[in-house]
């Protein structure tokens, strides 16, 4: 591409992942004169859809089911779109049933197909590296021309795991958190609280019993605004009021997504307290105003996203009183005004802007060389 294709390829797609927050979609591209466009199946609405469907077929925690085992059924009417619009390229999310219509349109229709990859798939316990599962994504790979991978480390599990190799690996973070790039901190005085804000599912998994221990041990004065809905709602109010938290803590449900990002500007961090967790987008959306994440050991954000006491803090948020105290820390102007500022260096990053370069990237590298030959 030229250099003014450049740009207006990168502005374009730019528009495209700031309309739905993130490219969790199939996104086609025509060049030239670059017409990027989503499927209406991937907007994000969880269960509906004319062609997407949730099944939850269990909710075993046994060995590899730290996640709920839910199943994205995509209509065949996807691959048929496929093939009536003969776009240039398709870009899926990781390597499902999405990438499976995909590689089939690339046969019969010669499009390139680029997988965007989010995190290591072994990060989801065993139920991430199940033969099948590994066999599968392995066959896929072959007819996959380029990969777009987050960092370093999901480009080593593509090669370690999926046995892809290096020179169709485009790193760089596609995964979008919020347009406006770094705002300034709020400011506080000595008596105002600290404030966190926690963004997710109230479901075990997403550990805010645990955030709710640490809060009620830690030192300093905190105030703890919950965004999100779900079946462990009961369970934490009334483990609020045991802990005589309530002028602590205010749960508000599910909020809209511009609300949400209001909160994290208002917010001095953001707090992921999973027992797992594949990556942690909410850590890319708050590094992205330029917020300290505050994540726990094990989890995605933790290898991949947060350095600890840099731009961010890496906490066991299965031992209360260390957790506690590791708020209490960040209570502290003088260190909170550091992570801030290491928060901000890095916010433009994770900007839908720059996920348009990283996803540009992996356009050219697809395109490089005739991967069909292969």
């Amino acid at each position: 591409m030229t250099a003014t294709e450049q740009r207006v390829a990168q502005e374009a797609v730019t528009a495209v992942i700031d309309k739905c927050v993130a490219p969790y979609t199939l996104i086609l591209d025509s060049w030239p004169g670059p017409r990027p466009a989503l499927l209406e199946w991937s907007e994000p609405r969880p269960g509906q859809g004319r062609s997407r469907r949730v099944a939850v077929p269990g909710r075993r925690r046994g060995r590899g089911r730290e996640y709920e085992q839910e199943v994205n059924l995509v209509g065949p009417w996807l691959l048929t779109a496929l093939l009536r619009t003969r776009p240039r390229t398709v870009f899926v999310q990781e390597m499902g049933l999405g990438a499976v219509y995909a590689v089939i349109a690339r046969a019969l229709r010669g499009c390139r197909v680029v997988a965007l990859i989010e995190a290591p798939q072994n990060r989801l316990g065993a139920a991430g590296v199940a033969p099948w599962r590994r066999w599968l994504r392995r066959i896929l790979a072959r007819g996959i021309d380029a990969f777009a991978a987050n960092d370093e480390v999901t480009a080593a599990y593509l090669m370690d795991e999926v046995g892809v190799p290096r020179s169709r690996i485009s790193v760089g973070w596609w995964l979008a958190g919020f347009p406006s790039g770094a705002v300034p901190a709020p400011v506080r005085d000595a008596d105002t609280p600290l404030r966190l804000l926690y963004v997710g599912q109230l479901i075990k998994r997403k550990g805010v019993d645990l955030l709710l221990e640490a809060v009620a041990s830690a030192d300093a004065k905190i105030h703890l605004d919950i965004v999100g809905e779900g079946p462990e709602e009961a369970a934490l109010k009334a483990q609020l009021s045991r802990l005589q938290l309530d002028s602590a803590v205010d749960v508000h449900g599910q909020r809209p997504y511009d609300e949400v990002a209001a909160m994290m500007r208002r917010s001095d961090a953001v707090v992921l307290p999973s027992r797992f967790e594949y990556l942690g987008r909410v850590a890319v959306e708050a590094m992205s105003l330029g917020r300290p994440a505050v994540v726990a050991q094990g989890s995605g954000a933790a290898e991949s996203l947060v350095h600890h006491g840099v731009d961010g803090v890496i906490v066991d948020s299965s031992n209360p009183v260390a957790f506690g105290r590791a708020l209490s820390e960040l209570a502290e102007p003088r260190y909170r005004a550091s992570l801030t500022a290491g928060a901000a260096r890095a916010a433009d990053a994770f900007t839908p802007r720059a996920a348009a370069a990283a996803i540009l990237r992996a356009i050219e590298l697809a395109g490089r060389e005739n991967w069909r030959a292969r």
